[in-house]
This record gives C-alpha cells, sequence and structure tokens, in this order.
C-alpha cells in the first residue's frame, strides 16, 4: 500500500510545486501580487519545497540545487522585508497620512514614497491650484480647508483630509478649478515629476497609490452630491 501511495504522493508535490510557480509569476504579472513583500516570496518558497520534496523519487542533483537555491533566497528575502520593516519610523502626521489614505502600503512602501516629498504649511489667502494651469504635485491636505473656484465663483469648500491634483498627477493636465486657503494649511507635496520617476522603479507604489486616489476622488463625489443635495 505504501509502495503505491508514496510515488503518487511524491508526483502531487513536483504537481503542485509547478502550479505554485507558475500561478505566482502569472499573479504577479497580471498585477494581483507584488514582487515586494512577503507574498511572492512566500509562494515561491511553497513552489520549491515541493519541488523538492518531489525530486525524493527521481533525484536529480542540479535540479535540487535550483530548488535549495529557491528556498534560501525566499527566506532571505522574506526575512530582509520584514527587518526593513520593524526598522520605519513615522512622525505622528505622517502616521495619520499613512492610516487615512495609505492603508493599502507596506510601511517600507509608505516610507519611500514620503521620502520623495516633504510637508509644508500655507496662509490664508494663497492658491494652491489655479484653473487653467498645470498643478505640478500631488498634494495631501493634512490640516484646513480650501475654497474651490470655477470661473470666479466659489463652488464649494473642500476641508481636510483630501488629495488635490490626484487626476492630473500621472497624466498632466491643468487645474479644474482654483483651490484658496481660508485657513492655515499643514500638507504634504510630492513633485510630479519625482513621484513618475519613484512609481517606474517601483511598481507597486503606483498600484496602491492609485486606488487610494480612486477612493479618494469616490469620496469627494459623495461630499459633492451631498453638498448639492443640502443646499
Amino acid at each position: 500500500m505504501d509502495g503505491v501511495l508514496s510515488p503518487q504522493i511524491y508526483e502531487i508535490a513536483g504537481f503542485l510545486g509547478v502550479a505554485f510557480y507558475l500561478g505566482s509569476y502569472a499573479a504577479l504579472q497580471m498585477g494581483y501580487i507584488q514582487g515586494s513583500g512577503y507574498t511572492y516570496a512566500f509562494l515561491n518558497l511553497i513552489a520549491s519545497t515541493l519541488v523538492l520534496l518531489s525530486l525524493v523519487m527521481n533525484f536529480n542533483l542540479w535540479s535540487a540545487i535550483i530548488q535549495v537555491s529557491w528556498i534560501t533566497i525566499s527566506i532571505f528575502g522574506m526575512t530582509r522585508f520584514f527587518v526593513l520593516s520593524r526598522r520605519v519610523r513615522f512622525t505622528p502626521e505622517e502616521r495619520a497620512l499613512v492610516s487615512e489614505r495609505l492603508s493599502d502600503f507596506t510601511p517600507l512602501g509608505a516610507r519611500q514614497l514620503l521620502n520623495a516629498g516633504n510637508w509644508l504649511d500655507k496662509p490664508v489667502g494663497e492658491e494652491i491650484t489655479t484653473q487653467g494651469k498645470e498643478v505640478g504635485f500631488l498634494y495631501y491636505l493634512a490640516e484646513g480647508s480650501v475654497q474651490v473656484i470655477a470661473g470666479g465663483t466659489v463652488i464649494r469648500e473642500m476641508h481636510a483630509p483630501n488629495f488635490i491634483g490626484e487626476l492630473t498627477c500621472f497624466s498632466g493636465g491643468p487645474a479644474s478649478a482654483t483651490l484658496r486657503a481660508v485657513s492655515p494649511l499643514r500638507m504634504f507635496a510630492i513633485d510630479t515629476a519625482v513621484l513618475t520617476d519613484l512609481c517606474r522603479r517601483k511598481p507597486d507604489i503606483r498600484i496602491k497609490l492609485e486606488s487610494s486616489l480612486a477612493r479618494d476622488t469616490h469620496k469627494k463625489l459623495i461630499d459633492v452630491t451631498t453638498q448639492l443635495s443640502a443646499g
């Protein structure tokens, strides 16, 4: 009985190992998982372990070396990511931004995005964007309120927390409205050229940021609809 079942078990292990290898790589290419972090490394660890197990019945030294190497690299990668993530520190205002708008990010990814920009203060009356002119930045309004002005008419007020410039930060183009501070503002700003370069080097960051910006835009539409209904 054992002699019949054992070869089948090893064959199944090999089949599952190949399935994990191909499945994880396909998921990576389709954007369902990211190359950084634990998921991809863990799936490769499972795949290489299963394939190594399957070699018990038909041992091949070179295949075994490859699988052991994959296991070692995967464990090293997960350990490195864990250590780097544990070392990440945020200031209170950075932590609030991450909690409010970057909750999908890994601590390391959020740190990389924050390092690419800077925090600034804006006085009452200063224009953050000007209708018809290129924005050039992605802003996060952490504190304060701005007037939304289109065609010289005040449309509404927008309050923190909110992104500003999210519709043009990747595609470019002019601002659809003028935003003017009606209270002292505390903002995070990242130059769109710097952001584009960062996202080119770190595709994981772009995927998560686009998701966050889409949620922010959806929230703004709901807020506008609510204000119009109340008015």
